[in-house]
Order: C-alpha cells, then structure tokens, then sequence
C-alpha cells in the first residue's frame, strides 16, 4: 500500500513538472515569436521615421509605457494571485466578483489618467518640441488602451488561458507592421513620430478587441451554480496598489535610462538606448515566459501549503530562464554590431551599450523568478521597500553618469542595479518564503520563524 502511494506521488510530481516544462515551452515559443516580430517591427520604425523621429517615438513610448504601469493599478499581477487562487479553490462566485470589480476599476483608471496625461501635454506644449507634443498627444489614446489589454491578458493566464493570453502579443506587432507597410504609400520616409504613434493605437485596439474575445469566452466557461460573493476587497486592492508602485519601481531601475537619456542628452541618444534595450532584452524572454507561467502556480502551491512543490517550482524557474539567456546573450554579444545595424547605421554607437546591458540580465535571469515567489506568497511589501530603495539609487546614478558617459552612464546605472537588487530579493526569499531560488543551491527546504508558509 505505502509503494503504491509513493509511486503514485512520484507520478504526480512527474506530471506537474512536465507540465510546467511544456507550458513554458509553449510559453517561451510565443513569446519568440512576438520578440521576433517585435524586433522586425522596431527595423521597420527606424528605417521609416528616421534616426530623429525614431528618437521621438521612443521617448514619448517610453513614458507611455511608465504611466502604463500606474494605469493598471497593479491590477495585473493581482489577478495573477487571486483569480488563480479562487479557481484553484473553486471558489467560483468569488472569481467572478473579482473579475467584475477589477474590470471597472481597470477601465476607470487608465481612462482617467489617460485624460490627464492629454491635459498634462496641453499644458507643458510651450517646453516641449513640435514633434514630442503631437506624439504625446496621440500617445494618451495608447495610454487608454494598453493598461486595459495588459489586464486581460494577465486574467487569462490567472485563468489557465496562457496560449490565448500570448495571442495579442503576437498579432499585435505583427498588425502594427502590416499598418506600418501599407502606409508607406501615403507616409514617406523620414515621415513623424505622431503618425507612427497613431499606427500603435491601432495596432493595439486590435489586441485589445483579441483579449476581450478570448476573456469573455474564458469567463463564460466558469460554471454559474454559485452567486456572486464579496471577496476581500482590502486585501487585493491593498496588493494591487502595493504592485503598481513596486512596477514603477522596477520599471524606473530597468526601463528609465530611455528617460534620463532623452531628458539629459536628447531624444536622438534616447533612441539609442531605446534599440539597444529593445535588443538586450530577448535574452529575458525565458525569464518573462516562465515567470508568466509559474505566477498563477507559485500562488496555488502557496494556498495549498505546499512547500517543496514551491521549492521546485522556483528551481525550474531559474535553470529554464538561464537555459535559455545564455545562448542568447552569445549570440547577440557574437552578432551585436550586426543587429543594430539593421536599426540604420547610426545606431552601431549603441554597440557597447548593448554589451553593458547584456551583463546585467544574465545576472537577473541566473536568479529566477525571485521577485514572483514573494509577490505570490504576500510579500510584495517587502520587495516594495527594496525597489524602493534601488530607485533613489537609480536616480542618484542616471543624474550622476549620464551627463559625463552619456547612453553608457545609464547602460551602467542599469546593470549595477540590476545585480544588487537580485542579489537582495533572492536573500529576501530565503528569509521570508524559506527557499532559494538561485541556482547551484542546495534544494533542502528550511523554514524560519519568519516564513509566510505555516
């Protein structure tokens, strides 16, 4: 009897990983296949709108992306946690409270602020650059429409829909670039940054009509036999909020060197930085799919109190996304030159950028999802203190190099903030959830008195 439940759990433990193993790779598939038509499309941007207008866009994108952030109200990664949790319990009338109460939250918000951030342009047109201010002005509509997209998207893979959830990714470069192509008759070279912009609303109402779609379908499917209860409102929103200023931070460490460079030194060098990002960060697509897939898990295990099931799952995690960063990041160390060029010969001064940058997300793919175990497990109050603190840092550094190094003071910035506060979540995990996520460590699970798991 006891050999029978032994191979029966052995069986089991068999079949999750795998699954988890195929998931990801279905995951990470996708999402290459959105980098790939990603990067065409950012060739595409460069060689039509030019090295200046090019600039523009990435600026004016790149704080689109940042209000983004605030605009989804942390409302994303709380669906990750609590839609997962309730269809893992069943508990079918919370679900669907939950999904309805962040829905009008979602809508509510990034049109709000979407309102604002227009008012805001209005405002400042006397300090801003003919170019910036009518992108900026078409870019408030995008501001209306991704935090709404980036929401649905996560509930589907909270719900079990992740091939779904990959399909606006996907699709909408992929409309951005046929828009893009078929307006070249009426759009010449060196056209404006507003025109492309106008082209990314498109692109991404179309994804935004392929999530809706597919999360209508998803949530008719969630039986109906119970009512709709109140769930704990104070506890995602409390989440939700804490997540919104913990991606701002995140985004401000790993993501505003394209900010700090387009302010300090210009929208040109911003563009610059713009592409070699754009092309450092395929080596994060294993990390980025992988996270994606082990979020709605990490939070299952967590409420099931599985605690070597949360050790395992992390140790995937971190040897899939290294896996997968290391040839990558050689290859594009191998071939950067080459790739940018592509961009348009200007962009080849970016090279050593690239090269900094590559450094720093190797470090943060040899960690894992470290970031996720204490988000999933409710302790993103910790890792709020700790981006908290890394961006003063961040700022302090940009304000300090980027003047005097230009594009690579941010490329430097960016990296030694990248390995420190890894280094710190990674401690943080072994403290709080009682396993470590890095990898070459010993597996044995210890739980100390601080351990979120009881």
């Amino acid at each position: 009897m006891m050999d029978r439940a032994l191979k029966q759990g052995k069986l089991l433990v068999w079949v999750t990983s795998h699954r988890f193993a195929f998931g990801a790779i279905a995951a990470i598939a996708s999402r290459l296949a959105a980098a790939g038509l990603t990067f065409v499309l950012g060739i595409v941007l460069a060689r039509v709108l030019g090295y200046s207008a090019y600039g523009e866009y990435a600026f004016v994108l790149a704080i689109v992306q940042l209000i983004t952030i605030v605009s989804k109200f942390g409302l994303d990664n709380a669906a990750l946690r609590f839609a997962a949790e309730y269809r893992a319990k069943n508990s079918h009338g919370a679900l669907l409270s939950f999904l309805g109460d962040t829905k009008k939250i979602n809508i509510s918000v990034s049109g709000g602020i979407a309102a604002l951030f227009a008012c805001g342009t209005c405002v400042l047109r006397a300090q801003m650059h003919q170019g910036v201010f009518l992108c900026c002005l078409v870019g408030a509509i995008l501001l209306a429409i991704l935090p709404v997209v980036q929401v649905r998207e996560a509930t589907l893979v909270a719900l079990g829909k992740v091939t779904q959830s990959l399909i606006g990714p996907v699709v909408t470069p992929a409309i951005f670039i046929v828009y893009l192509l078929a307006s070249r008759a009426f759009m010449p070279t060196n056209s404006s940054s507003s025109a492309a912009m106008f082209l990314h609303v498109l692109a991404a109402l179309t994804g935004l009509v392929i999530a809706s779609i597919f999360l209508t379908r998803s949530v008719g499917s969630v039986p109906r036999g119970e009512v709709r209860q109140p769930v704990m409102n104070s506890e995602w929103r409390s989440m939700a909020f804490s997540m919104m200023v913990v991606n701002v931070l995140i985004y401000i460490q790993g993501q505003s060197g394209t900010i700090f460079s387009g302010v300090l030194l210009g929208t040109e060098q911003a563009g610059l930085f713009s592409v070699a990002t754009r092309i450092s960060g395929a080596s994060l697509l294993g990390l980025s799919s992988i996270n994606m897939i082990a979020a709605p898990r990490m939070a299952a295990l967590y409420a099931k109190q599985d605690r070597h099931g949360l050790q395992r799952l992390a140790k995937h995690c971190a040897w899939g996304s290294l896996a997968f960063s290391l040839p990558v990041v050689a290859l594009t160390a191998i071939y950067g030159r080459v790739l940018l060029q592509y961009f348009g010969p200007e962009f080849v001064q970016a090279h050593m950028t690239l090269l900094l940058l590559l450094v720093g997300l190797i470090i943060n793919s040899s960690t894992g999802a470290v970031a996720h175990l204490l988000y999933m497990t409710g302790n993103h109050s910790t890792c709020l203190q700790v981006y908290g603190v890394f961006s003063v840092v961040t700022v302090l550094l940009h304000l300090s190099l980027i003047p005097s190094y230009g594009i690579l003071g941010a490329a430097v910035t960016t990296t030694i903030v990248q390995a420190a506060w890894n280094s710190v979540l990674v401690y943080y995990v072994r403290k709080k959830v009682g396993i470590w996520s890095l990898i070459g460590v010993s597996d044995k699970v210890t739980f100390g008195s601080e351990n979120v798991i009881q």
